[in-house]
């Protein structure tokens, strides 16, 4: 088994550069057909719908609060 050893944490400026490193000079390729397919895709405006309090009561109606659902164990 392996030991591992423990430091004191980084300060921030070692985390912004390390993480700008990686993150701030990306390069990437423009002309991907990905990219240009997805620019000429015509996208329809998705319009805004208020919700309602009744549509909220009635979706919490059938929640059973604090029981699992199935084999993840997530609780409501």
């Amino acid at each position: 088994m392996k030991n591992i050893e423990s430091r004191e944490p980084s300060s921030i400026v070692e985390e912004e550069t390390y993480w700008k490193s990686l993150w701030g000079e990306s390069q990437h390729n423009e002309i991907t057909e990905g990219i240009g397919r997805e620019e000429k895709r015509e996208i329809s405006h998705m319009y805004w719908m208020p919700i309602q309090i009744t549509e909220i009561t009635s979706c919490l109606s059938n929640v059973h609060s604090w029981k699992s659902h199935g084999n993840n164990q997530i609780q409501n």
